[in-house]
């Protein structure tokens, strides 16, 4: 089964190159091409393929890939500006985005599967973005020591980078985006624990809720002309399309390594408080402390516990089995249908 899903992938990728070298090698094609589009011949042929390769640009075969590598690249080696010490929380906003017609369905609205794609580009440039410092020293080292982790309790020695995989998501649907609707995407990290970070996601209308500051971009800071008019939270929330949730993980070969030391290795932590001292009194809560910063940690952990918890339907599988046929491991179906071709 391997070596068929091995095969299908190759034989795609193989096929992809091969029409890519005929269009461009081919003369027929580019005699076709001429024939039906030229521009000097047929200026409105012309001008209406181009608008729909532009205006479907998006979902073009490979375009997410390049909308992918190119945000990761950008804030791991592109961005000049220094993450602010409190950056931990802060949202990053990814804009501007939109919705092409063949993103929507037949009710002529974004699809809800398109929404995930949107999302992955959102949270690898809030990872990256983050973690930048931490992702780069691991590079360097040929291996990190570990003590105490959730796999082992004595020092562990792994080679290898960091590897920050995705776990679980979901997306919950409040308004319909309507085709080419421009949005964005405003993505901070909820909470974390042992092993798993969390990350929350708001696709939003676009320009109806305007930052006071851009840490990442000062320039943005002296063009801004006047105060952002501020919107209370119901008029905030009558902005929102979708919010989603996710959770990832961060190895290291077969290691699991905490969230708190890759956020401390990206100095996006302060000093813990030493044991046995009084740090809960008398502090800002507005400071950038620790006891700050693990109240806020606990607040997002109230809503980050109940998606860790839907890891339990894992267990439902087969999902249509109940009482004694579940016990008894009889598996009755409604049929099997193919869905295209293979």
């Amino acid at each position: 089964m391997a070596t068929t899903r091995n095969v299908r992938t190759l034989l795609s990728l193989g096929s992809v190159g091969a029409l890519a070298g005929v269009v461009a090698s081919s003369s027929s094609v580019r005699d076709l091409f001429m024939r039906f589009f030229h521009p000097a011949s047929h200026p409105w042929r012309f001008l209406v393929l181009l608008l729909s390769v532009v205006l479907n640009a998006k979902s073009l075969p490979l375009v997410w890939h390049f909308r992918l590598f190119r945000s990761m690249l950008h804030q791991l080696y592109t961005q000049p500006s220094p993450l602010p010490v409190d950056a931990l929380f802060r949202p990053l906003i990814t804009k501007p985005m939109y919705s092409p017609l063949n993103e929507c369905d037949y009710n002529l609205h974004k699809s809800n599967s398109t929404y995930f794609a949107d999302l992955d580009i959102a949270r690898t440039q809030l990872v990256t973005a983050l973690l930048r410092k931490g992702i780069k020293a691991s590079s360097k080292k040929s291996e990190v020591t570990l003590k105490d982790t959730s796999e082992s309790n004595s020092p562990n020695a792994v080679q290898g980078k960091y590897m920050v995989a995705l776990g679980a998501v979901s997306c919950h649907f409040k308004r319909e985006i309507k085709p080419y609707e421009r949005y964005e995407v405003w993505t901070r990290i909820l909470s974390w624990d042992k092993k798993w970070f969390y990350i929350m996601s708001h696709i939003v209308q676009e320009g109806a809720v305007k930052p006071d500051s851009w840490a990442l971009q000062p320039q943005l800071n002296t063009l801004r002309k006047s105060t952002p008019k501020s919107l209370s939270s119901e008029e905030m929330k009558k902005c929102i399309f979708a919010t989603s949730i996710a959770k990832y993980v961060i190895k290291k070969g077969r290691l699991t390594i905490p969230p708190e030391k890759v956020f401390t290795d990206s100095d996006l932590l302060p000093a813990r408080p030493v044991e046995g001292s009084n740090g809960f009194a008398h502090h800002d809560p507005t400071e950038w402390i620790w006891e700050n910063i693990e109240a806020e940690r606990s607040r997002g952990w109230e809503l980050a516990k109940h998606f860790n918890a839907l890891d339990g339907l894992h267990d439902e599988f087969p999902v249509s089995q109940f009482g004694d046929a579940k016990k008894s491991g009889s598996v009755e179906v409604l049929g099997g249908f193919r869905d295209l071709f293979w």
